[in-house]
């Protein structure tokens, strides 16, 4: 029961996550930032929601086939990608 609240949770976070603008900021680099910040935070959020649902369902292969639940199927490239965006507008 613990597990389907904090999943629940999450996707609320996601949502509200995915409904955020930054076109707000007129600082490129802020921008850049922010939006490599976001685009962390949403791929760590999928992959929690991905790991409780396997627990949630320890038995159903669909489920377990998702590496990055939230995050439209990002390839390891794209994720490496964004890791190093974030790691150059943290610097």
């Amino acid at each position: 029961m613990q597990l389907k609240a904090e999943d629940q949770v999450l996707h609320d976070i996601e949502s509200m996550l995915e409904t955020v603008s930054w076109k707000e900021v007129m600082d490129s680099k802020s921008h850049k930032s922010l939006q490599a910040k976001h685009d962390l935070l949403l791929i760590l959020i999928g992959n929690e929601r991905s790991r409780l649902k396997v627990w949630l369902s320890p038995l159903d292969l669909e489920k377990k086939s998702y590496f990055f639940y939230g995050t439209g199927n990002k390839t390891v490239t794209e994720v490496s990608s964004l890791l190093y965006h974030f790691r150059l507008a943290i610097c």
